[in-house]
């Protein structure tokens, strides 16, 4: 084989491959030649080159376009065939764009299309309209109709004035309802539950409740025998949850499902400074701030285990009446539960006030028979402070404690008492240039800044508070400031200095006329904010915008209170409103159902519990034979309503 011969075979030389002879023979000859041998590895190297290029993809619509010409061109087959012709059918794949083709084409033969139908044409069916018949009422029957739709009427008011009968509510008329007898109340949706109970404490001052039990605070026969009381609303009976009685008045503030909190505020003691106190008398007292677990574990296998867990001290101090303004008479303005923390603030001994978190974590175990051995591990952090005059009070949170709210409230010159809103938000940090790893960082700012905002309260994820008008006379108070106002935070930002005024003589707050306070004002003062008056307002903790909701608040409200899903508030009559944040509706409240001479109503969960001086019996003979009875309801009521005990 010479040259000529084997450059002809080359270019088919994987179909030679085939051919054993002739692949052989071009072996053999490309073997020996190397013109040949460099000519069939450039046919290798442009066939490797060509196959690397990247495959040719056709246009997504060259399809649809293919489709649509075939549609075309097959319509002026059928108008150009025969009529046997067209009778071939259709392929399945074509029938699709024919139609859209036809509704496109205005010059599609519409005739032509019925007559190579299937069914042919049809005919043209035009329908003979029937004339509607005239439907003739007599008189007797459009009498006999009305008197129906009376009788409904008087049926239903009936029914209306038994239900309300039977569910014991009073019927009456509201006031310029004159003869008008339709006027009737609306049904109260709350029910109340009275409990009563025989105890050594008869003079109740504090109190918190669930849908079991009710804690409550009571000296006997003086106000040196004090006892932190559990009553079960079930068994009626009083059970001290202290191993011995305190010397010192003890305050409910706060409690949940695994905790109860209470402050001890010792007597006042004699001031060390020798210059008299401007109020005069003894302006110093010590305090303790006690957390009890609800919640123990018990691991004993004989079960016989019973003892209540021991009380553990969050934080104590001492309260100097001379460092504070006048309008403070305690050292601890609130607390909040947020999932595993509290929320507290607090006034340390040279007046300077904190908002402090304390980890709520414990941890029982049981050794032996007869020992309860609870250890509980806290570790307090401060989230903000404020001195000179301006005071934290109200902190409040949602569930998972990423959103924590406070107000700061201090004394103006004119004897106005101003709040303001501040938060600390949990958020996740904003991505820096460079390595960066996902972490949270917090944010604290000043929410509001009218200078009117009172009393927060998160609820169900939504934060309220009150805005006070600034012209409002009954927010002026008989009280005169005491120092400057100059508040700090102990956060990731610090505000400015506010106003400064001139330290004068104080005189004793006097809480507004009709005012339920939370805690019996006659051992425990309430505080100035709780008479305040304002207008309640609703915004979202995660994006800060101010929320339209209809709460039924018309007109002014003070001594605002939240529980786990509802607010409660006393309207410009005195009289309890609620709403239910988590069903966005207006919750009915008789009147009558909270007494005027109540002597505090605490809400707590989704309790609320009340105690009026006329329901403390107390057997000056024999006070073991003493009695008390507390006001209780729950929210949502329970599925099976529950009897009233008198």
């Amino acid at each position: 084989m010479n040259c000529s011969q084997a450059r002809e075979m080359l270019s088919a030389y994987r179909e030679l491959k085939k051919d054993s002879q002739d692949a052989v023979a071009l072996d053999l000859h490309v073997a020996s030649c190397a013109e040949c041998r460099h000519l069939l590895a450039q046919h290798h190297r442009v066939g490797e080159q060509i196959r690397s290029l990247p495959a040719v993809e056709p246009s997504s619509r060259a399809y649809s376009r293919l489709m649509q010409a075939l549609a075309v061109e097959h319509t002026r087959f059928i108008h150009r065939s025969s009529s046997s012709a067209a009778l071939t059918p259709t392929p399945d794949f074509l029938k699709p764009y024919l139609k859209g083709h036809a509704s496109k084409d205005p010059q599609t033969d519409a005739l032509t299309a019925f007559s190579r139908a299937d069914t042919g044409p049809l005919p043209v069916i035009r329908p003979v309209p029937k004339r509607a018949s005239a439907f003739h009422l007599n008189h007797f029957a459009i009498v006999g109709l009305a008197a129906a739709f009376l009788l409904i009427l008087m049926t239903g008011g009936i029914t209306s004035v038994l239900l309300l009968a039977q569910s014991r509510q009073a019927v009456s008329l509201p006031q310029g309802a004159g003869k008008n007898t339709t006027s009737l109340q609306q049904v109260s949706q709350v029910t109340m539950v009275s409990d009563a109970t025989s105890t050594t404490y008869p003079h109740v001052v504090s109190a918190v409740a669930d849908r079991q039990y009710i804690y409550y605070t009571a000296y006997g026969e003086n106000t040196s025998d004090w006892m932190l009381e559990r009553l079960d609303t079930q068994q009626q009976t009083s059970t001290p949850l202290l191993p011995t009685a305190s010397t010192s008045p003890l305050i409910i503030l706060s409690g949940s499902q695994d905790w109860l909190i209470w402050l001890q505020f010792d007597q006042p003691q004699a001031s060390k400074n020798t210059k008299a106190h401007t109020n005069g008398g003894p302006s110093v007292r010590n305090w303790k701030l006690y957390s009890l677990s609800l919640k123990t574990e018990n691991t004993d296998p004989s079960n016989t285990l019973s003892a209540p867990a021991t009380p553990e001290v969050l934080s104590q101090g001492t309260f100097d009446q001379k460092t504070v303004p006048s309008w403070v008479h305690t050292p601890v303005q609130g607390v909040w539960f947020t999932q595993d923390s509290l929320l507290v603030t607090s006034i340390d001994q040279k007046g300077v006030s904190h908002l402090t978190q304390y980890p709520l974590k414990t941890q029982t175990t049981v050794t032996g028979s007869n020992k309860n051995v609870q250890t509980q591990v806290k570790t307090r952090q401060e989230l903000a402070n404020a001195h000179d005059g301006h005071i934290l009070t109200s902190p409040t949170a949602n569930n998972d404690g990423t959103s924590i709210y406070w107000s700061e409230e201090w004394l103006s010159q004119d004897n106005t008492l101003h709040s303001n809103v501040w938060t600390q938000q949990t958020v996740t940090a904003a991505p820096q240039p460079g390595k960066w790893v996902q972490h949270s960082a917090i944010q604290t700012f000043q929410f509001t800044e009218d200078d009117s905002s009172f009393r927060p309260q998160v609820v169900n994820n939504t934060l309220f508070f009150l805005q006070a008008a600034k012209t409002d006379v009954t927010n002026q108070l008989q009280v005169t400031p005491t120092a400057a106002v100059t508040p700090t935070v102990a956060a990731t930002t610090t505000p400015e200095a506010a106003t400064t005024v001139t330290p004068t003589a104080s005189a004793t707050p006097v809480a507004q006329n009709g005012i339920i306070a939370r805690v019996d004002p006659g051992i425990y003062s309430a505080q100035l904010d709780a008479s305040i008056q304002g207008a309640l307002q609703a915004y979202s903790p995660e994006t800060g915008a101010k929320l339209s909701m209809a709460l039924g608040a018309d007109g002014p409200i003070s001594a605002l209170q939240s529980g786990g899903r509802f607010l409660i508030w006393q309207n410009s009559n005195n009289s309890f409103d609620m709403f239910d944040v988590a069903a966005n509706i207006p919750v009915n409240i008789n009147p009558t159902i909270v007494p005027k001479d109540a002597l505090f109503l605490a809400v707590n969960g989704d309790s609320a519990v009340w105690l009026a001086s006329s329901d403390m019996k107390v057997d000056s003979n024999d006070i073991t034979n003493s009695t008390v009875k507390f006001g209780t309801f729950s929210w949502p009521p329970p599925k099976t309503p529950a009897s009233t005990n008198n």
